[in-house]
């Protein structure tokens, strides 16, 4: 379950949503100030290949065994550096596992995977893969939605 606002709202609400949950919550993530770049993605907003595509850019690709993982490691190297959100995928169809493709300069991509992989909880694991100036079909498979695969239902519906 996804929610926003403001600090105060969203801590009453995951407090109260933990306690109806019970045994069933398995984690929690609470992300005060959360870049606004996540908060664009989880609506749909992603870059499209047409947009990434650049001979400077390149991408930065990391997966988490959990949503909440990918999550907060999306919002470290988004806060880190000046990186676009290309791809976003998490749950159902990974197994509870999640990933992202983040586009940027070389270095911002650098700095972006080395502050997603900073400070992670006990138990959490992440793995990253860096491409330096992919060829155009590789943008375009890094943007492209599996088949069958369902679309975020944005936050604000």
């Amino acid at each position: 379950m996804l929610f926003s606002g403001d600090l105060a709202s969203v801590e009453a609400s995951l407090a109260q949503a933990v306690l109806e949950g019970g045994a069933d919550v398995l984690e929690t993530l609470l992300l005060p100030q959360a870049h606004e770049g996540l908060h664009a993605a989880l609506r749909g907003a992603l870059l499209s290949a047409a947009q990434a595509e650049d001979e400077e850019t390149a991408l930065g690709i990391l997966q988490a065994h959990t949503v909440i993982g990918t999550l907060a490691a999306v919002d470290r190297a988004l806060k880190a550096a000046s990186l676009r959100v290309i791809r976003l995928r998490f749950a159902a169809e990974l197994a509870g596992q999640g990933h992202a493709v983040l586009a940027g300069p070389q270095f911002d991509i650098e700095a972006g995977l080395e502050a997603a992989q900073a400070d992670l909880p006990p138990g959490v694991v992440l793995q990253v893969r860096r491409i330096a100036r992919p060829a155009a079909e590789v943008f375009a498979a890094a943007a492209q939605r599996p088949p069958g695969a369902r679309a975020v239902r944005p936050l604000d519906a």
